[in-house]
């Protein structure tokens, strides 16, 4: 039987300019956090962008919703959309890393650098935004195995500390795990932050299958 995927699939796809936007607002980001001294020249236009920004942001607020609880691809268009298209941090969000990940032959691998935007300790990436990526891969592995598993305990050890500006790759594997009658409705996944064969952070994460997903393994 095939994994309910529903909530993922029935996410809105943004508007070309979202991603647009996001791709903006990460580059200005990066680039503001490495300014030692801001140049002269560059106050007006400093100035400028901010009256830009401010006038886009008039544009759009009255078409911004705030609901707590988004729609679904069926749901009134009067509610706040559901982007979130798939578990790892999607190109429309300015907080995604620089990434590649990818699924095969029951493995998800890629590439990951952290940019000064996610620094926390100097030179290293803050614990929390470790932590948070780990969750959203580990995630995404279930997803891309058909387990529509949701987090219900995630251990990350910091073993140094995870560097930013530099490239990391990661694999991402899974055990089921049987319950005393023989049902597999929880799976560990685990991960790993890597560089030059130095581990600086790991994962495991315990995902639970809702009883409610139309589901067997």
């Amino acid at each position: 039987m095939k994994p309910d995927l529903s909530l993922a699939s029935s996410a809105q796809r943004p508007h070309e300019a979202v991603y647009r936007l996001a791709e903006a607002q990460r580059r200005l980001t990066e680039t503001m956090l490495r300014v030692g001294e801001l140049p002269s020249a560059a106050l007006p236009r400093v100035e400028d962008t901010l009256r830009a920004i401010d006038a886009l942001d008039a544009v759009l607020a009255p078409a911004a919703r705030a609901d707590a609880t988004p729609r679904l691809a069926a749901e009134p268009r009067s509610q706040r959309p559901y982007y979130v298209s798939r578990v790892m941090t999607p190109d429309h969000h300015p907080l995604r890393p620089e990434l590649t990940i990818s699924h095969a032959n029951g493995v998800t691998s890629g590439r990951v650098s952290f940019g000064v935007t996610f620094e926390g300790p100097p030179g290293c990436v803050h614990g929390g935004f470790v932590s948070h990526f780990f969750d959203q891969i580990l995630g995404q592995h279930n997803l891309w195995a058909g387990i529509p598993a949701m987090t219900a305990s995630l251990t990350v050890r910091y073993r140094r500390g995870t560097p930013i500006l530099r490239e990391l790759s990661f694999e991402v594997t899974h055990t089921l795990i049987a319950d005393a009658d023989g049902a597999a409705r929880k799976v560990t996944t685990r991960s790993s932050l890597v560089a030059d064969g130095i581990t600086f952070s790991e994962a495991e994460g315990l995902f639970v299958v809702p009883k409610s997903a139309a589901w067997t393994p």
